[in-house]
């Protein structure tokens, strides 16, 4: 397991980046990998330094196509395995 940075904070089996920005905390959730969990840190950190947001903005949900969308990309791609994640998608498309 690689060192982990400063402000990288475990709960569980999950990583979170504690960050201030604009006089605010924020805490950014990083994953259970801790390999990636520091290269993504990095990375917001990288994107706070040349003075852009922490991590990428979502565009807006406004139907119910885009928000299925957004799920299966989300959480059915993340916390799905295999043909389980396929089903789940095409009864999504189904319905």
């Amino acid at each position: 397991m690689p060192r982990l940075l400063k402000g990288i904070r475990q709960r569980g089996r999950s990583f979170f980046l504690r960050i201030r920005t604009g006089g605010t905390d924020r805490t950014i959730q990083l994953g259970r990998d801790p390999d990636r969990a520091v290269t993504r840190a990095l990375e917001i950190r990288r994107r706070i330094r040349a003075g852009l947001s922490p991590t990428e903005e979502r565009r807006a949900i406004l139907t119910v196509r885009d928000a299925v969308q957004s799920w299966l990309e989300d959480h059915v791609r993340h916390s799905r395995h295999g043909a389980f994640a396929e089903n789940t998608r095409s009864r999504c498309e189904r319905v």
